[in-house]
């Protein structure tokens, strides 16, 4: 398994693919998330990759490499972990897919 894209219902999305995957994997995660004690760690360890939501178009062209590098080396046969994006960018109500970010 390489990378999985899934609608993004609730926080407790992470937790679950964390315990079933036993912790192997990572993601693709707003920088908010290093403001939240021990997340910071956590993504950090994973190898997750941060990324400023609402930025600036060099900043997003700077995810969208990351994001292409990380595939390709996981295509490559690379060691890293599975990868996890949740296109919609934010916690859906579950009712409906909302619109993908690019």
């Amino acid at each position: 398994m390489s990378t999985m894209v899934g609608n993004h219902c609730s926080f407790l999305d992470v937790i679950v693919l964390t315990k079933v995957l036993k912790g192997h994997l990572a993601f693709v995660a707003s920088e908010h998330v290093n403001n939240i004690p021990g997340m910071a760690r956590s993504a950090k360890t994973a190898g997750c990759i941060m990324m400023r939501m609402g930025g600036s178009d060099e900043s997003k062209a700077k995810t969208t490499n990351a994001i292409e590098k990380r595939q390709n080396e996981i295509e490559g046969g690379s060691s890293y972990v599975p990868f996890v994006i949740y296109p919609e960018g934010t916690c859906s109500n579950n009712t409906c897919i909302l619109p993908f970010r690019k």
